[in-house]
Formats: C-alpha cells, sequence, structure tokens
C-alpha cells in the first residue's frame, strides 16, 4: 500500500474528517487504504463506500441529537445509557447490506474486543455492525455483538488508528487527530463529558504513540469545540480542510520515478 490515511475517533469532531477529505480530493490523492476508529469509522466507511467528500457533508449537516434520540432506545444503564442500534437508521440508506468486500478502497474499522481484552481490526464481513462496534463508547453506548466478540469503542485502546495501517506496510500514513485537544475547560455538563472526558485523560498516552507511526500528522484546532457539538457543522469541516492544507501543501504525492536499468557498454542493444 502506499498511502493510508488513519481517521481517529472524537465524536461529533470527527466531522472535521470530512474537510481533509476535501482538501486530498482538491490534491487528486486518494488513499490505497483508510483505517478509522469510532467517529472516524464512519466517515471512512462512507468514502470507502464510495461517497464523496460532499456525499458525507450532506449527511452531517442533516444529523442532530433531535433525531439521534427519536431513533434511539434509552433504557435502564445495564450495559449502556443507549443503544447504538440508532446508527442503522442514520445511515442505513447509505450503506445497508454492504460488506467490506463491496467496498471500493480498503477499509478498517477499529474496535475492541471486551471478553479478550484486545484491539480488533476489523476488514471482513458486516461493515455496519463493525462500525457500531468501534463507536460503542462505554457507558454511554450498549456494546456490540459481533461474531462471537463483545465490541466496544476502538478509542479505548488505538484512538488514532495507525497500527493497522504500519501492520500492512503502508509506506505513507497520514494520520488525522481530532481529539488532540481537550473540550472547553468547564465543568461536565451530562454523562457524556464525564465519560468521554474520562477517557481522554486515559488515552492521551498511547495516542501519542500511534500518532509517532504516521508521516504526515494532522490536528485540527478543535479546542473550542465540544466532543458532542452537532450544530457546528461547517466549522468543523472548514477547521479540518485548513489543517490539513498547512500540514500537506509541501508534500509531494506523485509517483516516484523508476530508476532506469543500467546498460553495461557491452551489452547488446
Amino acid at each position: 500500500m502506499e498511502i493510508g490515511l488513519a481517521l481517529s475517533g472524537g465524536a461529533a469532531r470527527g466531522i472535521a474528517h470530512i474537510g481533509v477529505l476535501k482538501y486530498l480530493e482538491e490534491r487528486n490523492v486518494k488513499p490505497d487504504i483508510v483505517s478509522g476508529t469510532s467517529a472516524g469509522s464512519i466517515i471512512g466507511g462512507l468514502f470507502c463506500a464510495g461517497f464523496s467528500p460532499d456525499d458525507i457533508e450532506e449527511l452531517a449537516h442533516n444529523v442532530s441529537w433531535r433525531q439521534i434520540f427519536r431513533y434511539s432506545r434509552i433504557k435502564f444503564p445495564r450495559l449502556g445509557l443507549i443503544d447504538i442500534g440508532f446508527l442503522d437508521k442514520v445511515m442505513g440508506d447509505y450503506l445497508k447490506d454492504k460488506k467490506f468486500s463491496d467496498l471500493k478502497t480498503p477499509f478498517i474499522a477499529t474496535a475492541v474486543d471486551l471478553e479478550n481484552q484486545c484491539p480488533l481490526f476489523i476488514e471482513e464481513g458486516d461493515l455496519m455492525s463493525a462500525i457500531r462496534g468501534s463507536c460503542a463508547i462505554p457507558g454511554i453506548f450498549s456494546p456490540v455483538q459481533r461474531t462471537g466478540n463483545t465490541l466496544v469503542d476502538g478509542g479505548v485502546l488505538h484512538n488514532i488508528p495507525t497500527p493497522p495501517l504500519q501492520q500492512k506496510g503502508t509506506k505513507m500514513i497520514i494520520a488525522v487527530d481530532v481529539n488532540a485537544h481537550r473540550s472547553p475547560e468547564r465543568s461536565p455538563r451530562h454523562i457524556f463529558e464525564v465519560i468521554s472526558q474520562s477517557l481522554y485523560m486515559i488515552n492521551r498516552y498511547r495516542e501519542n504513540e500511534d500518532a509517532s507511526l504516521a508521516a504526515h500528522l494532522i490536528v485540527p484546532d478543535l479546542q473550542n469545540i465540544g466532543m458532542w457539538d452537532l450544530n457546528k457543522t461547517s466549522e468543523l469541516i472548514d477547521l479540518g480542510y485548513k489543517k490539513a492544507q498547512e500540514v500537506l501543501a509541501e508534500v509531494d504525492f506523485s509517483p516516484p520515478t523508476p530508476t532506469p536499468k543500467r546498460r553495461w557498454p557491452w551489452a547488446k542493444k
């Protein structure tokens, strides 16, 4: 693989990934493989299924908390507050019945297997169940059962999903970290922020380690946008685009020129 794109988790901040895709599209750069964690798995899955950045932006503009709660089942918190099956309703028209084998670009969704206490880099079978598992933030969303595994959010172990790209031998890894900045400094306003801010503190050291695997690291300045701000789609996309432009402007994405074979003087022409 020549170019790999690793899209981090970050809840609503993941919308900034769309801006990065828009910049890459302008540069006529198409990743050979994409990995995604949590929100990054949603954006990455849509992109690898063939949807353009503009298509994904349209979906992002149409998602609201009112819509999410309309499709969700709020329940007694035995395993999670919300059944993450609402993603099927929100994205059903886009990825319904899709399998990894149907994708136009290879894609890896990063999740964590609770029972075996290890990361899972998913690249086969049903796509939506993998994305649901990758997005199942512990305590907020119920774990996802998939092929005998109990899955929770991949950000628990690898919020910046560079390791699966490294394992594939990807020559150039571009990573996008939309969760590098803390949410605006304030006391948590609800249980979502209590859990997400706690996970942020736990995971920062490992995220730095995973970020070091990238040749180019894009970190949009999202410190003034909370992880649950779904009403800032245009601003998030713009910030993602600008940071991608800043980081990648001088990068030469043209394929290397093949080295001509040396001809010995006595070789026949």
